[in-house]
């Protein structure tokens, strides 16, 4: 029997090769190559929260790649330890991206979006960049975050000044 963290090694590795499709029609992950050719699948039943994470974090850094980004997976790299941000993207003008990937279809509250806010602000902080840059939501689906927690969001944003906080819609193919 597998445990989950030989799962999570297993998929960790897949993944730098391999791009996610999540099939709900068969209740599976499946990793493919670039033309499509099935590598490997998992039952989503067996893979935890974060393992579903770290295979959003892939999709979203593969759809950068090909809008031709440079994209950092700090996700995957650091898992736990990321500081807020799954990946670091940088468009061909240079602008960066900071971005927080949630593959959840729960809601996303006011609350969850602030303290979102003050993880990733605190790691934007600390980093030497030209402003503006963004800080982008990365979501299955735009509907889990309220009006309200964006309202609120942007609101009482700090960092207004200095990052651009967007939502961004990637759903599994």
């Amino acid at each position: 029997m597998t445990t989950k963290r030989n799962l999570t090694a297993s998929l960790m590795r897949a993944l730098a090769t391999g791009r996610p499709i999540l099939d709900t029609d068969t209740d599976e992950l499946r990793l493919v190559d670039e033309f499509g050719d099935a590598l490997t699948s998992w039952r989503i039943d067996d893979l935890s929260p974060a393992d579903l994470g770290y295979a959003f974090d892939r999709l979203v850094g593969l759809a950068l790649e090909d809008r031709g980004y440079t994209v950092d997976y700090r996700g995957l790299r650091l898992k736990m330890l990321d500081g807020g941000i799954d990946l670091i993207a940088i468009a061909p003008s240079r602008e960066v991206c900071f971005y927080q990937c949630k593959a959840t279809s729960q809601n996303i509250g006011p609350q969850e979006v602030e303290r979102i806010l003050y993880k990733a602000g605190n790691f934007i902080a600390k980093q030497t960049f030209d402003p503006p840059c963004h800080l982008v939501l990365a979501v299955v689906d735009r509907a889990v975050i309220s009006a309200k927690a964006m309202h609120r969001c942007n609101r009482h944003n700090s960092l207004r000044k200095h990052v651009q906080l967007r939502v961004e819609e990637y759903p599994w193919r």
